[in-house]
């Protein structure tokens, strides 16, 4: 959580940052490890994610960087 304005807006405007955080997610889920908005794992000690909470989320990751070669590699293909 930002501790002052400049730092909240700096967040906002920082794309590279937030495209790491959104892959860093994707990922652990892909190797079936849940994560929360941390993005390096599941803090919420209270509320632990259960089996099918954890296969879920590793099929939809999976599916999500499929769908995310294929368009890759046709926008490559057709764009050069």
């Amino acid at each position: 959580v930002p501790l002052s304005r400049a730092n909240y807006f700096m967040k906002m405007i920082n794309v590279f940052g937030y495209a790491e955080n959104k892959f860093n997610k994707l990922y652990h889920c892909a190797i079936g490890i849940p994560v929360d908005y941390s993005a390096d794992g599941w803090l919420l000690q209270q509320c632990q994610p259960g089996e099918a909470l954890t296969l879920a989320l590793k099929r939809e990751a999976r599916a999500q960087l499929g769908a995310t070669l294929i368009l890759v590699g046709l926008w490559v293909a057709t764009f050069g």
